[in-house]
């Protein structure tokens, strides 16, 4: 899984989180809360 991916299916892998954390390694889980702030300024920009 990309970041490309990750950002197309944010709103999915927001819903899926914790079977999420069972199947990636802990050093992508760990950087989740990282990205997801990213995310969430992208977002805030694009509006």
């Amino acid at each position: 899984m990309t970041i490309a991916d990750i950002l197309a299916h944010y709103d999915d892998i927001e819903k899926t989180f914790c079977p999420l954390c069972l199947k990636y390694p802990p050093e992508i889980i760990s950087s989740w809360t990282r990205l997801k702030l990213t995310v969430g300024k992208v977002m805030a920009n694009r509006q």
